[in-house]
């Protein structure tokens, strides 16, 4: 169903928002309402929120998601004049539409669905000039998957294959050159012919030439990949005489081209495919070291520090910039999205990235990107904070539709497993904006069932209710006094060994960050 209704979920509704307790309501696939006391439709799917958090759908600016692989390679046809091969023998095809390649029931849709992405850039495969991608939701085979159609051209800097022209980088060049003022003249020559054809050829322009016409104009944005630095120079040195409304993809390690990306005011997807950290070898204290060796492996180590911090660098120089998933393995992306983090860059950029800043670069920040009404009904559902270690997307809701995703079982073990561990005194902190208010919370656990008190710091106690115990994550509401009223409040902790830290939900006013920590236990 595409009406669907979230109830009593922390919504957090865009990058750097602080939770709020509340509805979602979703009609015909549109979020209509959003916040407390919401009506819904009574045809409406429920999915009940209680200790759930609610983001934007996740969205991939620049992939090949529902493009599959060739199950071979095509042999190459030989060529007569090496030196003018043909457009698609020199993989140059503008005219190519995504859509002709595009598979909806392709693994890879379900596979970033199942991570928390609801929408695709998905683009063509192939060489210089691969094609128009569009933007599509990552929905099932019976739904129509695209929001818009032929909203970029797509290439990169590959050369043709089989020792044709444009067999080198300089060619490549030559030959983008030549393809955009060939568009530009074509264009005019067609535009001055439906204005007046008297004295005029008619036009009869190569396909391939009329599908760059919306690029030359600036209608259409032209997505470039450009891995690494000296790539980077040249496509910008190549973009000056060219004049296209350039953005650089899959960009991996900008180093030296940071300060011209920055001078010519581009806008970058920055690869997620990041290689991993070298593990450290064990020394044989009795051997000397090889000093070639270990040269080797010092440059290697740089290297990848590069790329790890590739989107920091790129924050701290103050350019736009999205994900580009072009060539991340699905099973790697939350992986390597915790490398990024682990450089100091923080949640609320990640999640920036993911969310509003690739929907403002896609030109669809009006409909996704964020929890608003009026906005596609994209939604995760997640089973903590998103970038806590534990959590879990429990749903991805894609224009009202729920898939839902299962938690893979963990192994018990004694920490995680047992209620029992919970049982003591924990001395709690809740951060209240510029305030800090402190408490004393005293758990019990007998037969699986938990109870226990809370205590404030003017002494006053609390018994909690419908306390729930679920892997290292627990819940429980207590009522309290607020300026002489009685308000209901909601703590959602994960609890590590002798430490829990969440939020703390106080009715009305919100949700704010909590921690605690276990007293020592008295000694006999």
């Amino acid at each position: 169903s595409k009406n669907l209704v979230i109830k009593n979920v922390q919504i957090i509704s865009k990058a750097g928002a602080s939770p709020i307790l509340g509805d979602i309501v979703i009609e015909n696939g549109i979020i209509t309402e959003i916040g407390r006391s919401t009506k819904a439709p009574n045809d409406a799917e429920v999915i009940q929120g209680d200790s759930l958090f609610a983001y934007p759908s996740f969205i991939d600016a620049y992939s090949h998601t529902a493009v599959p692989k060739p199950e071979k390679k095509e042999d190459l046809p030989k060529v007569k004049n090496p030196g003018q091969p043909g457009y698609e023998r020199a993989g140059i095809t503008p005219n190519r539409l995504v859509e002709e390649q595009l598979d909806i029931t392709d693994k890879s849709v379900e596979e970033m669905r199942k991570l928390g992405f609801g929408i695709s850039h998905c683009v063509p495969r192939g060489g210089m000039i691969s094609g128009q991608g569009s933007i599509i939701l990552l929905t099932d085979k019976n739904q129509s998957p695209f929001i818009k159609k032929n909203i970029s051209m797509n290439g990169s800097m590959k050369s043709a294959r089989g020792r044709i022209y444009p067999s080198t980088v300089i060619g490549v060049m030559a030959k983008y050159r030549d393809l955009v003022t060939q568009a530009r003249n074509a264009q005019t020559h067609e535009n001055k012919y439906k204005s007046n054809p008297v004295g005029l050829t008619r036009p009869n322009y190569d396909r391939e030439i009329q599908a760059l016409y919306f690029t030359v104009a600036g209608k259409q944005k032209y997505f470039m990949q450009g891995e690494e630095a000296k790539d980077i120079h040249r496509i910008i040195e190549l973009n000056n005489s060219l004049e296209l409304p350039l953005v650089i993809a899959e960009l991996k390690k900008a180093n030296s081209a940071l300060e011209k990306i920055k001078s010519n005011n581009l806008t970058v997807l920055v690869s997620l495919d990041l290689p991993d950290t070298i593990k450290v070898e064990k020394v044989d204290s009795t051997k000397a070291l090889d000093p070639k060796r270990e040269a080797l492996i010092k440059r290697k180590q740089e290297s990848i520090s590069d790329y790890h911090n590739n989107t920091k660098a790129i924050i701290e120089k103050g350019i736009p910039f999205a994900f580009s998933f072009l060539d991340v393995k699905a099973k790697d992306i939350h992986k390597n999205l915790e490398m990024i983090r682990k450089t100091g860059v923080s949640d609320e950029a990640v999640l920036s990235a993911l969310t509003i800043d690739a929907a403002g670069i896609l030109g669809i920040s009006n409909v996704a990107g964020s929890l608003e009404k009026g906005k596609f009904g994209n939604i995760i559902l997640t089973t903590d904070l998103l970038f806590e270690e534990d959590h879990h997307i429990a749903y991805n809701i894609v224009e009202g539709i729920a898939y839902k995703n299962e938690k893979k079982a963990k192994k018990p073990t004694k920490e995680n497993s047992e209620a029992g561990n919970l049982s003591g005194s924990w001395v709690l902190v809740a951060s209240l904006g510029d305030n800090e208010q402190s408490g004393t919370l005293v758990l019990n656990e007998k037969d699986g069932d938990i109870s226990g008190t809370i205590t404030s710091a003017e002494g006053i106690d609390s018994d909690i209710n419908d306390a729930s115990w679920h892997g290292n994550r627990l819940s429980f509401n207590f009522d309290s006094e607020v300026d002489q009223t009685e308000v209901n409040m909601q703590v959602d902790v994960n609890v590590s060994s002798d430490t829990m830290k969440g939020t703390i939900t106080i009715g009305p006013l919100g949700s704010f960050p909590l921690e605690g920590s276990k007293s020592p236990s008295p000694k006999k």
